[in-house]
């Protein structure tokens, strides 16, 4: 599954993206997850879901269910078969489908016998549209096996880095796509054949047991945005997405945009998915001096947009359009349901949420500088990372002057 080391650990050069069955989560998850986690390797479920003490272990989780269509799980052919429907499944436990009222979560050690079983169908994630990533499932047991999505370099550094950085991210491992058997293989990339796309390797995910940001309502939205730790996780991802040029989640390199979607929370605590990696040269000089601004202002309106009014209001009205649009709601019940985010947020809220947004990102810089060597390190012989990421720490000094940042 994941071997126990840390950020002074050995890491695995980017030039070895392609080893079949490398296992590039290697480095240990945030100490808050190891302390709650089950020495089986099994996770605590919450009172909604056991029905008990949130500290229950239990081997057998409650996920919901909604496959469209059938599978004979008898028959190898049919039961390997793509079973989709027209909205696909998330990679979320509230949305994922299963065949059983009872449904269970396996381990995470993502081995390519357990992903191959005969057993096992492949169906396109929601975020699959998009991102190209499909559910693993054996139908028979009734349990999601892993998330899979073809791969290239750039999201396997970024993954790396993220784990490196002590984010919270699922665990996964790499394979060459042709250790897949035929049945999985046919219908991995977005419904189609593997060998349809020029990548050549495959990230096999643990699938995260929970629900995406863009699937909560507004009140719950208020109680994991005003929660100090997921706040500076929040900030620290951004500090992580700037430095590595992902526009794909709050951090935008032109035209503002937002994807709550590769936000998500399991048990109220946040985890990042679908990190990417994008060359942007010179250009994130502007994208440094915006976060720059934000941090200065604080929450002071007559300085400028700050963090809050900046990113994190614009991200959860963007969470409350996508689960609008889902909902087939119309534009009077988006603009509702934004007003009414806005009014539980007060005043002290919003300091709060600036505060612990800038101790984050400032965390990110300083942990940033403090392992330069080994950012480096995990950039292997690739040129392209090489560049960026010196271009990178050159704008940390020189564009970020209103955090406290420690001496390299």
């Amino acid at each position: 599954m994941w071997r126990k080391s840390d950020v002074s650990g050995t890491e695995n050069p980017a030039s070895q993206a392609a080893a079949p069955g490398t296992e590039w989560a290697a480095f240990n998850r945030p100490a808050r997850q190891l302390a709650t986690q089950a020495p089986s390797g099994l996770r605590p479920v919450s009172k909604a879901v056991a029905g008990g003490s949130g500290g229950d272990w239990k081997r057998r989780l409650s996920v919901a269910t909604a496959v469209v269509g059938t599978s004979n799980a008898s028959t190898p052919a049919a039961s390997n078969s793509a079973a989709r429907n027209s909205g696909g499944a998330a990679v979320s436990g509230a949305a994922v489908t299963t065949p059983t009222a009872s449904a269970g979560v396996y381990p995470p050690n993502l081995t390519m016998e357990i992903i191959n079983r005969s057993t096992n169908t492949i169906t396109r994630s929601t975020l699959g549209k998009t991102s190209g990533v499909s559910i693993v499932s054996d139908l028979a047991l009734g349990t999601i096996v892993a998330a899979l999505k073809l791969v290239d370099d750039d999201e396997i550094f970024a993954n790396n880095f993220f784990k490196m950085m002590d984010l919270p991210v699922p665990l996964f491992k790499i394979y060459n796509k042709e250790e897949l058997s035929t049945a999985i293989k046919k219908d991995i990339n977005n419904g189609k054949h593997a060998d349809s796309s020029e990548k050549q390797t495959i990230m096999a995910m643990e699938f995260i047991n929970g629900r995406a940001m863009s699937e909560y309502d507004v009140d719950d939205l208020k109680d994991l945005i005003v929660n100090e730790n997921n706040l500076e996780l929040l900030g620290k991802s951004m500090a992580m997405d700037l430095f590595i040029g992902n526009a794909d989640r709050i951090v935008s390199f032109g035209i503002p945009k937002f994807n709550p979607g590769n936000i998500m929370f399991k048990e109220k605590s946040v985890e990042f998915i679908d990190q990417a990696f994008t060359a942007r040269g010179v250009t994130k000089k502007s994208i440094f001096k915006k976060i720059d601004m934000a941090v200065a202002a604080g929450s002071d309106s007559s300085k400028g947009e700050d963090l809050y009014k900046s990113y994190i209001l614009p991200l959860v009205k963007d969470s409350i359009r996508r689960k609008g649009e889902l909902q087939k709601e119309n534009a009077t019940w988006i603009r509702r349901k934004c007003d009414d985010f806005e009014c539980l947020i007060f005043d002290n809220d919003k300091r709060n949420i600036n505060d612990f947004i800038k101790n984050g990102i400032s965390d990110g810089v300083n942990i940033l500088i403090k392992n330069k060597d080994k950012v480096l390190r995990l950039c292997g012989e690739n040129k392209t990372f090489i560049d960026d990421i010196g271009i990178s720490y050159a704008y940390l000094k020189e564009c970020l002057p209103h955090l406290k940042m420690e001496q390299s």
